[in-house]
């Protein structure tokens, strides 16, 4: 092998190792942002509060938009967040170029492949390739079914 391709190979893997790396670093973000969810003490009880009729959707909704807008704003790969609870309620959290946005329709939701597989996760975090809220193809999601 000549030293033009030991070089060429060579910077090669580095680069693969590198976009290696940074998809480490991301997916590290990712399952820390579930981490964050799932363990935060307000998320549960809101949920349990609406799922049990002592509090409405809405108040709920708005609650976990703001912890979830905090929570988006530490994450810089992340632009959508969708959590369901177990009475089939969705609360979505997204960055479009519009700006925030909350998206709450269930029923369209429901008809979407990726609401599917996150049903059959059983409770286990999704990723996927695309943002869900808005189809853009820059950047990815997580969802989760809460059990």
């Amino acid at each position: 092998m000549t030293k033009e391709v030991e070089n060429h190979v060579q910077n090669y893997e580095d680069l693969l190792r590198t976009s290696s790396q940074m998809s480490e670093l991301t997916f590290e973000s990712a399952t820390n942002l579930n981490r964050l969810i799932l363990s935060n003490e307000e998320i549960r009880n809101e949920l349990l509060f609406v799922s049990t009729g002592s509090t409405e959707y809405y108040k709920t909704a708005i609650i976990l938009h703001d912890i979830l807008s905090t929570y988006s704003l530490n994450t810089k790969y992340i632009e959508s967040v969708c959590l369901f609870d177990i009475e089939d309620n969705s609360y979505c959290y997204g960055i479009s170029k519009r700006g925030t946005y909350f998206f709450n329709n269930i029923q369209d939701l429901k008809t979407k492949e990726w609401y599917q597989q996150a049903k059959l996760a059983g409770g286990k975090e999704i990723l996927l390739g695309s943002n869900i809220l808005n189809g853009s193809n820059d950047s990815f999601s997580t969802v989760k079914f809460l059990r």
